[in-house]
């Protein structure tokens, strides 16, 4: 285990204490560090793949990356058949980081070839590139673009059933960070040699299906665990993650059987957070918090443990303490540190941290720095939220908000949303509920066999897939899933702990542009088409006014251009002069084709031809 000691700086005699933590704190500048860069193979040398030679090492050489802090990398070997990388693919096998190679074989560079769409026999050109990755995190660094002249030959081997293994323990779930597999023709047998971090894992067959990568993919029978060191486990698809505490391992997967072996090569260098206990000291302590006892230690104000009895939550190598609706004065400062200020029996580390650990991109203007201390400018009841990330060196962050009863914004990630990326532009953004406060709502299209869930910040860490109470869908795994494809809403009721998810067949539009401004049936109505999309023809009045609505009646939803803001200004625009969000027909009157597409939010309006 490796063992960090922080020490405690105390100045005798005063109740303030200065923080010592920046040391542990290095930022990266990109701007002063230096990719890779790929020395072999060469631009424009030339590959005649044979297959006798298909067992025959392939050995790729490079520098490595050059950052201005001490950070952990690792090194991926990637091919395009673009060379703007928009789809690449990651070659399998084995990283020399001291000696700046990477060992695969010529039959899976052939493999690679084959699934990026490559025509046997023929020369082409192809693009590769050596791309630096901060582990645990999600920084890349890639190395210019090495063109190389590819002739690729017809293998009986399983191009087309390309195994990978995929997962947060590999560095994320997106295409980007699987890692295929090397296969032996002789075994039948796929195989890989890994570093991972604390996380989850599976195996998939991304091209066995063009349509969806997802599948054929394999998991565990029966509910996640953690397997270290095992034999033969046996799998299912669609089954459940793997979990694995990190290290360095040798996965062997009998895809055909549905089973596969792991061994630990290297067990993980991470310091164990699990059980340590952590609380709030000094005078900015309001007496009147539930639990807040005078600080015995260094007799500064007073002591208030964090949630759960002081210990953390754990997921993926980041521990997690959190203290909500905490009473702070004003004007007096705080720190967060070790039970008492000493070392913790769970792995013999104190600490104490203060302003040095504040991301104050997302805290509250009102925590300043009081001489290394934390201190509030107005007397409140905050939130505050503590972490260790063990993967990247125990980086510590702090933030710190006004509490809040229920959260400002929800996001959904799924498989459909963001590809489980949250830096992706995919991420959907529940809307607000109106007249209900901690509610939110959304309307998209689902895949039953794709899995989502939710949280109230683009993050890990207080994901959730359920509350209190779930209507109309179902969990497994930590994600939840709807019961059939189809269109849905969603609802979520922090108020209630509720969250709803029902079908959705039809929209309406009402307004003196359509039908007119009431609800008498026949209603103007368009119908669920395919994924996103509802459509429908509709008679319009030229410069007349219309909005959509989610029920036959007035309330609780609408949807106008505050909702919906991509459609053609000539054809319909902003109506103005009062405060409802509607639209005012401008082209001419008659008989059209009504597009609403709710993933763009976008309307495409074309006239019926007669």
């Amino acid at each position: 285990m490796k063992k960090l000691r922080f020490l405690i700086i105390a100045i005798l005699g005063l109740a303030v204490f200065a923080a010592c933590e920046d040391e542990f704190k290095p930022t990266l500048d990109m701007e002063a560090s230096t990719p890779p860069s790929l020395t072999s193979p060469t631009h424009d040398q030339s590959f005649q793949l044979l297959e006798e030679n298909a067992s025959q090492p392939m050995v790729f050489s490079f520098s490595k990356a050059l950052f201005d802090v001490n950070v952990s990398e690792e090194y991926l070997i990637e091919v395009s058949m673009e060379s703007d990388f928009s789809a690449p693919r990651n070659l399998s096998g084995t990283e020399n980081r001291a000696e700046g190679t990477f060992t695969s074989t010529v039959l899976t560079f052939n493999q690679a070839l084959i699934a990026l769409g490559y025509e046997v026999g023929e020369d082409a050109y192809a693009y590769i590139r050596v791309r630096a990755r901060l582990i645990g995190t999600s920084i890349n660094m890639p190395s210019e673009v090495v063109r190389v002249v590819v002739n690729p030959f017809m293998s009986d081997g399983p191009a087309a059933e390309r195994w990978t293994v995929i997962g947060s323990a590999v560095g994320g779930w997106t295409d980007a960070d699987e890692r295929t597999m090397n296969y032996n023709a002789e075994t039948g047998l796929y195989s890989l040699t890994v570093d991972m971090l604390p996380g989850e894992f599976k195996f998939r067959a991304p091209e066995k299906d063009p349509g969806n990568a997802w599948a054929h993919n394999l998991g565990l029978v029966g509910d996640s665990r953690t397997v270290i060191e095992e034999a033969n486990v046996a799998l299912e698809h669609d089954g459940a993650n793997i979990a694995t505490p990190g290290g360095n391992y040798t996965i062997t997967l009998d895809a055909e059987n549905e089973k596969f072996s792991i061994v630990q090569n290297e067990a993980a260098d991470l310091t164990d957070w699990e059980g340590v206990v952590v609380e709030l000291v000094g005078s900015a302590i309001s007496s009147d918090n539930d639990g807040a006892e005078p600080d015995g230690a260094w007799s500064w104000g007073n002591v208030l443990l964090a949630n759960n009895g002081g210990v953390p939550s754990h997921s993926e190598g980041t521990y997690t303490w959190t203290w909500e609706k905490v009473v702070l004065d004003a004007d007096e400062g705080f720190k967060i540190r070790t039970l008492n200020g000493v070392a913790a029996p769970q792995n013999d580390i104190n600490f104490d941290t203060g302003y040095g650990s504040l991301d104050a991109g997302n805290s509250s203007g009102l925590v300043i720095d009081d001489d290394g201390n934390l201190m509030v400018s107005e007397t409140g009841e905050y939130t505050i939220v503590f972490t260790i990330n063990a993967v990247n060196a125990n980086e510590m962050i702090i933030t710190i908000n006004e509490f809040k009863e229920f959260p400002d914004n929800v996001y959904m990630i799924g498989t459909d949303f963001g590809d489980w990326n949250w830096e992706s532009d995919g991420i959907v953004e529940m809307l607000p509920f109106p007249g209900q406060e901690g509610e939110f709502w959304i309307i998209r299209h689902f895949n039953a066999a794709n899995g989502f869930k939710w949280n109230t910040e683009k993050v890990w860490g207080g994901d959730f897939e359920q509350l209190g109470e779930s209507v109309g869908f179902t969990t497994a795994d930590g994600n939840a899933f709807v019961p059939e494809d189809g269109l849905y809403m969603v609802r979520i009721n922090y108020a209630e702990d509720k969250i709803t998810i029902e079908p959705v067949n039809e929209l309406y539009l009402t307004g003196s542009a359509t039908h007119g401004w009431n609800w008498d049936e026949p209603v103007t109505a368009i119908s669920w088409t395919s994924e996103n999309k509802l459509e429908g023809e509709i008679n319009f009045t030229q410069n007349e006014h219309f909005r959509l609505f989610a029920q036959k009646d007035w309330g609780p939803l609408s949807m106008g251009h505050d909702i919906i803001t991509n459609f053609d200004t000539s054809v319909i625009i902003v109506a103005e002069g009062h405060g409802d969000p509607n639209w005012e027909f401008v082209a001419e009157s008659g008989t059209y084709h009504f597009v609403l597409d709710l993933g763009s939010s976008s309307i495409e309006i074309t006239p019926v031809e007669d």
